[in-house]
């Protein structure tokens, strides 16, 4: 059993290389007033927000729908910078009577991917599912979809 003393204390042999006075490590453990923390000059460039964003210009979605039995299967690839993620939807008829709202089921897809892409991003999205499955994440789903465009 190993009993930690100082969890804060940094080991001397991790900083015992950095002999040059620029390499100080700063520790925030004994600064009283935050306002004596600075960010870092950018110079010319602005900062980077390193999220994913929720719009469609930024994240192509491609759907292609084929009829099996009464309802739809979906191939859906959504693109991004960092590649494409492959999914499979099946839109069930009662899934077409409850959101479709003149809508074709490419369109319902789109949608339903646009709604998922605002709030997180296409790597957590399920790989295959069900449309009405996404109510079951997200409870504000049937209502976004059922409103009046």
């Amino acid at each position: 059993m190993e009993v930690v003393v100082d969890p804060d204390r940094v080991p001397r042999a991790a900083v015992g290389g950095l002999c040059h006075p620029r390499h100080r490590l700063i520790l925030l453990d004994r600064i009283l007033d935050l306002h004596q923390v600075h960010s870092p000059a950018l110079g010319n460039e602005d900062a980077k927000f390193h999220g994913h964003e929720g719009s469609l210009e930024a994240v192509p979605v491609e759907v292609r729908c084929v009829a099996e039995g009464d309802g739809y299967r979906c191939a859906v690839d959504v693109s991004d910078a960092s590649g494409t993620s492959h999914h499979l939807v099946r839109v069930l008829p009662k899934d077409l009577d409850r959101w479709q709202r003149g809508r074709s089921a490419e369109e319902l897809v789109r949608d339903s991917f646009a709604f998922l892409l605002e709030r997180e991003s296409k790597a957590s999205i399920l790989r295959e599912f069900d449309l009405s499955v996404i109510q079951r994440y997200f409870p504000e789903f049937d209502a976004v979809m059922t409103k009046p465009s």
